[in-house]
């Protein structure tokens, strides 16, 4: 019996180790029944992760991804943020399904790392990584049109805030599981 979450904890840590230094950030987002920070605590604890984790209902996880309804959500459910904050990828139903085949994530994760850092100052300092910016426009794959991704606070299994914010500058990973 293969435990649901080993999955995403274990390929989230792999790429957070392998592209960390080039300006990469996995967050593992946990939701639903049964997530909360002793959760969270027991799977940190048992594979070793060290990358920021947090918990939330999933009611907030469907209005963030734009989930309406009956339809059903996969997990793990991706989201790619860019170093300018602007959603590039996500998989699931309204997404590119390829990106959990993890040669194809790791692909893009490559692409949107070597874009250039100095895209942060092209445009002014609204609407970026972070922004109040409401949920629910479909996001665009690396290389389309770009929406802006919305912004999130989650808590830690200490009880820390974990913002989207705080990534400025990075390609984020959001794992939704």
């Amino acid at each position: 019996h293969r435990d649901l979450h080993s999955f995403p904890t274990r390929r989230s840590s792999d790429l957070n180790s392998e592209f960390g230094s080039q300006g990469f950030q996995a967050i593992g987002v946990a939701f639903g029944p049964g997530a909360d920070a002793g959760m969270l605590a027991r799977l940190a604890d048992f594979f070793k992760l060290t990358y920021p984790l947090g918990y939330t209902t999933s009611d907030r996880v469907d209005a963030y991804l734009g989930r309406e309804g009956k339809e059903i959500l996969k997990i793990p459910q991706m989201a790619i943020i860019d170093r300018r904050g602007d959603i590039r990828a996500t998989s699931g139903t309204r997404g590119n399904p390829t990106l959990e085949n993890e040669a194809s994530l790791r692909a893009t994760i490559q692409i949107l790392l070597l874009e250039k850092k100095g895209a942060l100052e092209t445009e002014g300092s609204g609407g970026r990584l972070g922004s109040n910016r409401g949920p629910g426009l479909p996001p665009k794959e690396v290389g389309e049109e770009r929406e802006t991704a919305p912004n999130f606070t989650l808590r830690d299994t200490q009880g820390v805030a974990v913002r989207l914010a705080d990534y400025r500058g990075k390609v984020v990973l959001l794992d939704f599981w």
